[in-house]
């Protein structure tokens, strides 16, 4: 007869499992992309958008303040 303290392990064991372990090949594979997630190097679109949008509007910054490429960028995504 189970005690109170057998259930309570046998319900963290149920929900609290080690991951199912991968290959190198497959975890590489998984980086470059993974359908799960949908993430490209481990960054899903939206990152991606992010980043780069920052990164234009520093090289903005730095050159002078030309903002063509900034508006651009903003025009393409606003509706």
């Amino acid at each position: 007869m189970p005690t109170d303290a057998d259930d309570s392990i046998d319900a963290f064991q149920q929900y609290y499992r080690r991951p199912v372990q991968k290959s190198k090949k497959e975890s590489f594979f998984l980086f470059i992309y993974n359908p799960k997630k949908k993430s490209v190097f481990g960054r899903t679109g939206s990152s991606w958008v992010l980043v780069f949008g920052i990164k234009i509007f520093v090289d903005e910054e730095r050159s002078g303040g030309e903002s063509s490429v900034i508006e651009k960028f903003i025009s393409t995504f606003s509706a």
